[in-house]
């Protein structure tokens, strides 16, 4: 009865991921939570069949609502908590979840009956709300990904009309995410031997391609060039931001996996930070209408000089960033939308 009454007329956010973990949906949750009025969030450790997902959201049987961050084991798990206690339930797709939420025929089945039975389905970018309107006819909310209270907090003033200034004369690129092909922090490396020899490339992240980028770099001869930094806490963020010159993520779609939006473009144009990225549908919604975006790897050496080379685009490029950043995604948007949605 206890446990039942921690969620009495609350929003329960179940959730397989959360701090310590990183990552966008980790944030995302923090946020939500944050700002959605009345909620708890509901931390389900490991990846459970819906079998124990069941079980482990039933304490949250009395709440007002259920709003599971993945649909595929938590989705299935709210639905039978509605079919048996009426409890009103939401789902949240991100963008890879609902890739692996589509891999078979029995998958896409049990898909369509939990969107049909969901109080709200929502979308972290309008791009994903379309394709599950025009897959499931279903109407998608969109509630975008905003700029992380920690990194807001502790960014204090934010000059946009400074350069860095290094004082070993380099010039710096910056990435930031996990160390995986899919983020593709090799091909900032493999295009550094055609940039001048003081461009320098800050990777902060962690992940199973760190030793894969280690000896890529050796290999190229720009291992001095090369600094990998490892994870670090969103409160630390913000000197990696004012410390660059160039803010590049490369983030590819793989098979069952993409970018559904990318929540550290938004911190670095927080920053004031031109930003280089490749053209994906989520990706566009983070980006204001001055920031480089590819089709194609094949400018990016040259696109990078040309920067480098002019001081004045790149302040013109961090200002747009910051506003749109300043009048779209600061933490408090996210919570007018939520709770006019979940009122």
């Amino acid at each position: 009865m206890q446990e039942n009454s921690r969620y009495l007329n609350r929003n329960v956010i179940a959730t397989l991921e959360y701090p310590p973990m990183v990552g966008g949906i980790a944030t995302y949750v923090v946020e939500m939570e944050k700002q959605l009025k009345k909620s708890r969030v509901l931390y389900i450790k490991g990846i459970p069949n819906w079998r124990d997902a069941f079980w482990k959201l039933l304490p949250a049987r009395k709440a007002n609502r259920i709003i599971v961050h993945h649909v595929f084991p938590l989705g299935t798990a709210a639905l039978a908590i509605r079919l048996l206690y009426r409890t009103p339930y939401s789902v949240v797709f991100h963008g890879k979840d609902y890739d692996v939420a589509r891999r078979s025929p029995l998958r896409r089945i049990i898909l369509s009956i939990i969107l049909k039975f969901a109080e709200h389905v929502v979308t972290n970018s309008k791009a994903l709300a379309s394709e599950l309107s025009q897959e499931f006819n279903i109407q998608a909310k969109t509630v975008h990904p905003v700029l992380p209270n920690p990194v807001y907090r502790s960014a204090g003033s934010v000059n946009c009309k400074q350069l860095p200034q290094h004082k070993d004369g380099t010039l710096r690129i910056l990435t930031v995410g996990r160390l995986v092909d899919r983020k593709n922090q090799q091909a900032v490396v493999k295009i550094l031997p055609m940039l001048p020899d003081n461009v320098h490339y800050d990777i902060v992240g962690d992940g199973e391609n760190r030793t894969y980028l280690s000896e890529l770099a050796r290999q190229l001869g720009v291992s001095d060039r090369v600094h990998l930094h490892g994870s670090c806490k969103h409160e630390d963020l913000p000197k990696f931001y004012r410390n660059c010159d160039v803010f590049v993520a490369l983030s590819t779609k793989k098979q069952g996996d993409r970018e559904g939006f990318g929540i550290v473009y938004l911190e670095a144009q927080y920053f004031c930070r031109p930003v280089l990225a490749y053209d994906q549908q989520g990706v566009r919604e983070a980006l204001s209408e001055d920031a480089v975006i590819f089709t194609s790897k094949k400018n990016l050496a040259k696109d990078l000089i040309n920067l480098f080379s002019d001081p004045e685009k790149r302040l013109s490029m961090g200002r747009s960033g910051h506003s749109f950043v300043q009048n779209h995604f600061l933490p408090a948007t996210m919570g007018e939308t939520l709770n006019k949605l979940f009122d």
